[in-house]
């Protein structure tokens, strides 16, 4: 049977009609925002309601809203994005006797939420230049969010597992940079964000215009390409040849709360050691925190404990680190091999969007 070219995009991760939905729902909100914006104003809630509605494959959104921020500071020159997303809204269920987030019907509206930071004074004409000048990277974002929508309406139960350790891994990304852009890493590479990445790159092969021929040197050189790349190539070595440089402020740090022995007896492989089994640590305490306190649904739960088929969920939660409990490093051997495996799979998956331009010569 010959696949049609809904299927084969699909196939390739690329939702029918959603680097097109992102390309018209990107002009229509800069033409909106265009007359809302007022240099008196750095905080704007609008809604926009296209003529007909936005379509990707089977879902449509007739109303998309919108929640902007502006940050002027002395500390930029020029308009620039710091943060996009899209706002899930969710509620906690249970599918097969396990926890999950359930999304709630929005009634075919979309919730994006911008912050942009700006100089200190600044122009309408600056900040719709922004986005005129920042076309490429705005579509792909837009691209990108809307494949978090289209992923929720497709698959209405979440693993709250999931979701969880890719929330806590956003929480990380602070602290010593080595280990800041471990966690970075860790939420680049989870399932959530690597199912939108076929859609980014499409939107962007799309608005650049690249062709076949181009695809390759196009591909090598992708900034998404290059970070699944560097993922793939993490070692724990490596990470730890990356904090030696810090290894004076992390015992100074141990020192301050006290460690046991005392850190300046310890040799900087044993310091170093220490601070990724605190990482590890910290991860593995906010995980269980945040999991408890999401399949909390009833005050009495808080007083009297859990209920067994609640205590269940949790304990099997925490078994997936208490494996580490005796030797926390073993965490790091297997974040390895995962970066590896994952982000293999991903690159995998950017490298068939050549079939993408081929199926799409003129789109």
């Amino acid at each position: 049977m010959k696949r049609t070219k809904k299927e084969f995009n699909e196939a390739l991760g690329v939702p029918e009609g959603i680097v097109k939905t992102a390309q018209r729902a990107f002009e229509d909100f800069k033409q909106e925002f265009k007359r809302e914006l007022n240099t008196n104003q750095t905080e704007y809630e609008f809604s926009y309601t296209p003529s007909e509605p936005y379509r990707i494959a089977d879902m449509d959104i007739d109303t998309i809203n919108f929640k902007i921020n502006l940050h002027p500071t002395d500390r930029s020159d020029e308009v620039d994005a710091i943060s996009m997303g899209v706002e899930g809204k969710g509620e906690r269920g249970e599918r097969k006797n396990r926890p999950v987030i359930l999304s709630v019907d929005k009634e075919g509206n979309t919730y994006f939420h911008m912050d942009l930071v700006t100089p200190e004074e600044w122009s309408e004409e600056d900040v719709i230049d922004f986005f005129n000048r920042k076309r490429v990277e705005n579509v792909k974002s837009f691209s990108h969010e809307l494949k978090h929508e289209y992923d929720e309406f497709k698959t209405p139960h979440q693993s709250l597992a999931n979701r969880i350790d890719y929330t806590i891994s956003k929480d990380l990304i602070r602290g010593f940079p080595p280990l800041s852009k471990l966690a970075f890493n860790m939420y680049f590479i989870n399932q959530i964000e690597s199912l939108v990445r076929p859609s980014e790159m499409a939107a962007e092969i799309d608005e650049l215009g690249i062709t076949k021929e181009q695809f390759l040197d196009f591909l090598t050189n992708n900034q998404t390409y290059k970070k699944l790349k560097e993922i793939n190539q993490f070692t724990v070595d490596q990470l730890k040849e990356e904090l030696k440089p810090y290894v004076g402020e992390i015992r100074q740090l141990l020192d301050e709360f006290e460690e046991e022995p005392d850190p300046y007896e310890k040799s900087d492989d044993e310091v170093i050691e220490r601070m990724m089994e605190i990482f590890f640590i910290t991860l593995s305490n906010k995980g269980n925190e945040a999991f408890y306190h999401s399949i909390i649904t009833h005050p009495l739960e808080k007083i009297f404990g859990l209920p067994p088929k609640k205590e269940k969920w949790f304990n099997d939660f925490m078994k997936k680190n208490e494996r580490y409990e005796n030797n926390p490093m073993r965490f790091f051997d297997n974040t390895e091999l995962e970066f590896n495996y994952k982000s293999n799979k991903v690159m995998r998956k950017l490298a068939k969007l050549y079939d993408y331009i081929k199926q799409n010569p003129s789109d």
